[in-house]
């Protein structure tokens, strides 16, 4: 997080999402500020010398007045941020946004705060994006994962 230079601008506003109508920008941008704040504290905590566990994360937040959790991993070998809907919950968000969007949003928001906000140009490839649906358990997640520890950092 060494720079740290577009952090004033609501990803949201960038032009990476312009073609997106976003309802309720407002409340999305509090939730996405409230996750980067965890991601960095957690990623400085893990890059302390005196940290030796890996970080191991999962909370409950409201994603536009629709319950969700996240979950965060970082350890030597991978990144892995998730959020998690029941479906009830997802078909409520799925009425004003649709996946795509909400893929979208997630990915951007991982891309500016670990590239674009230290002007770091990504190739693309950096996160893989998977969708689990779990009929068993009433959920649907959206996980962002990658082996590629080393670029971005």
């Amino acid at each position: 997080m060494k720079y740290d230079l577009l952090k004033h601008i609501n990803q949201l506003d960038k032009i990476e999402l312009g073609c997106c109508n976003i309802p309720n920008k407002e409340k999305i941008w509090q939730y996405f500020r409230t996750i980067n704040e965890i991601i960095k504290n957690n990623f400085n905590k893990y890059n302390d010398i005196e940290q030796t566990e890996p970080i191991n994360i999962c909370e409950d937040f409201s994603f536009v007045e629709i319950n969700s959790s996240f979950h965060l991993i970082i350890n030597e070998e991978l990144f892995s941020f998730s959020v998690l809907f029941t479906l009830d919950c997802w078909n409520q968000v799925n009425e004003i946004y649709q996946e795509n969007i909400v893929t979208k949003l997630f990915a951007g928001q991982l891309y500016d705060l670990f590239f674009l906000s230290k002007f770091r140009i990504p190739k693309g490839n950096e996160l893989e994006v998977f969708k689990i649906m779990s009929n068993n358990q009433n959920t649907i997640e959206f996980k962002f994962y990658t082996n590629q520890i080393d670029k971005i950092f």
